[in-house]
């Protein structure tokens, strides 16, 4: 076929909707998705007034289970896009698609920012959802100065009166929006879809500063429990290194009593710097050998805590630690079993 004769590129919104577009997944899963482009097509279809399909059928066009069209109808229903109106007989369910609400949930159901730019694509299908609103509007024979002056009392009036079963649902806008042209529309669909984006922005922020203050109280328990379990391993070395030491002295010689070690907050800091070095085994060896020496009166220290955790101002090295660990190391010594 000749270029001169070729038919113009048509827009086909469905194809362009799962092809070129991108869905919140996290909001449509796949079969909601074909079940969505379902509903507005068969909604353009018998012209915006209330249909009839049996499940069954509607299984066989779409190729979804019975048993999960129920549920995707439900939720539908639920996000209140398709009205469900149960007669006849026998029971059957007859549906209606408020195109209104379908616009106001769009934010919702499409990724149609990349960069915080509008896709071509999405401008499209703006457009089509606007004059798909636009047919609905005249089919229902919705007062076009009604929609400038958003009298929403008279259109609910209107809407009760139509015999057709259709949603009476407000338009999801505000009083003061103009809509003189699909142009107006796709303005105030854009805004609110800016105004989506911003909030997920915003909620992915909290969620990540909630859960970046979660770790960190993760990380400070974590810290708590092994300061608790150092500070009751020397609590308990010192109580046993003391009980040592009495047993070699006579009647009236002066000993040490068993107390309870005092650790203030930068001592127990400063235990959990250094337990991120060095073993439990480590820190228990070299403050055996500190204690003895203290028991033993070869070292005098007002502050038994303070001075073991003292670091080097200059190179901030446990100076003390060191000093002892080596000590035990060279020094102390048991018998092989």
């Amino acid at each position: 076929m000749s270029a001169t004769n070729a038919e113009p590129k048509e827009f086909y919104p469905l194809v362009t909707n799962i092809l070129k577009l991108q869905y919140c997944s996290g909001f449509f899963d796949l079969t909601e998705i074909v079940m969505f482009d379902w509903f507005v097509v068969k909604a353009k279809a018998f012209k915006y007034k209330q249909f009839y399909y049996s499940r069954r059928r509607i299984s066989e066009e779409i190729r979804v289970k019975e048993d999960r069209l129920t549920t995707i109808i439900a939720r539908f229903h639920d996000l209140s896009f398709i009205g469900i109106e149960i007669k006849g007989m026998p029971r059957q369910h007859y549906f209606t698609v408020d195109l209104a609400k379908v616009i106001e949930l769009i934010p919702q159901i499409f990724q149609f920012t990349e960069n915080s730019k509008l896709s071509p694509e999405y401008s499209k299908l703006l457009a089509y959802f606007s004059k798909l609103l636009a047919e609905s509007s005249t089919q229902k024979k919705y007062n076009k100065e009604a929609y400038k002056e958003g009298i929403q009392g008279q259109l609910r009036e209107e809407e009760n009166m139509v015999g057709d079963g259709s949603p009476t649902g407000d338009f999801p806008f505000s009083d003061g929006e103009e809509l003189n042209t699909p142009k107006d529309f796709c303005a105030l669909v854009i805004d609110r879809a800016n105004q989506a984006t911003e909030r997920k922005r915003l909620e992915a922020q909290q969620k990540a500063e909630r859960k970046a203050q979660k770790e960190a109280e993760l990380v400070e328990q974590a810290k708590q429990r092994k300061v608790d379990s150092l500070i009751r391993l020397l609590n308990n070395t010192y109580a046993s290194r003391v009980n040592m030491h009495k047993e070699g002295k006579t009647k009236g010689e002066r000993v040490k009593s068993i107390t309870k070690l005092s650790f203030l907050k930068r001592n127990k800091d400063a235990l959990y710097e250094l337990a991120k070095e060095y073993g439990d085994e480590e820190i228990e060896n070299s403050f055996i050998a500190y204690i003895d020496e203290f028991l033993k009166e070869d070292i005098e220290v007002r502050k038994l805590i303070p001075y073991f955790l003292a670091r080097k101002p200059e190179t901030r090295d446990f100076d003390t630690f060191h000093t002892y660990l080596n000590k035990f190391i060279a020094e102390y010594s048991y018998e092989k079993s």
